[in-house]
């Protein structure tokens, strides 16, 4: 019964999650729209300025595709790759100031000291790993005793 219900909860958390992905994804295709028709090269040598805007709706649908990916992939990769790219869309697009463009600095920084030095794709890769051991199991022929026919892995 316990398990049961802990089992419903984990699949009605996967669909909503992929329904939200889906509405990304949908709102994604609604945004590139958007940008692709309101560009104006008339427009941008009248006002070069308007240029910091169209960077800044492209830099947020890049944010929104990462983090689609974040919300399929479950990796820790994809969630030091997601804060990476809203802090550096912050910087660039935003008019900071020098104090908030050194801690911005400092947190990719430290975000990539992270990913090098203390993330372990390996704690990733352990669902990966059972997935692709199962699709390989499946393909390769068994002989009588239930072996593997010695093909290298």
């Amino acid at each position: 019964m316990k398990l049961d219900l802990r089992e419903t909860l984990r699949r009605l958390s996967n669909a909503f999650e992929m329904l939200v992905g889906l509405l990304m994804i949908g709102t994604l295709f609604i945004g590139f729209a958007g940008l692709v028709l309101d560009i104006s090269p008339a427009a941008l040598i009248g006002k070069p300025s308007i240029f910091s805007e169209y960077l800044s709706v492209a830099a947020t649908l890049v944010i929104g595709v990462e983090f689609v990916k974040m919300l399929y992939s479950h990796t820790l990769d994809s969630v030091i790759e997601i804060m990476l790219l809203a802090i550096a869309r912050q910087m660039i697009v935003e008019h900071t100031s020098p104090l908030e463009n050194f801690c911005a600095v400092v947190s990719i920084a430290v975000l990539f000291l992270v990913r090098k030095f203390l993330f372990i794709s390996q704690l990733d890769a352990p669902r990966d790993a059972a997935i692709l051991t199962k699709k390989r199991a499946a393909v390769q022929p068994q002989d009588k005793e239930g072996k593997n026919d010695g093909a290298a892995q």
